[in-house]
């Protein structure tokens, strides 16, 4: 007796995608990309912010001082007396 031949649609069914293809689709269509481009710079944003590397954005030692040392010389002229308290 001859096998039964089996006979393949060309029209072949996918199975329904999963929840992490369905994401990475919906992350990389580009209807959502400046939303997903938005939450990236945040997020590298707070990562900086939340680091050491932070510290560069402050001016120098040297600067810093002077400038809080005439902020408290003019406020001791203009009698500051309630900043003084915080």
């Amino acid at each position: 007796m001859a096998p039964k031949r089996a006979y393949i649609e060309k029209g072949s069914r996918r199975a329904p995608k999963g929840f992490i293809g369905a994401t990475y689709d919906a992350l990389t269509s580009s209807e959502n990309a400046s939303v997903v481009r938005s939450i990236a710079v945040f997020g590298a944003a707070v990562t900086f912010l939340a680091s050491s590397w932070s510290e560069f954005l402050l001016p120098p030692k040297e600067i810093a001082d002077s400038i809080g040392n005439n902020y408290w010389e003019l406020c001791s002229k203009r009698n500051c007396s309630s900043l003084d308290e915080h």
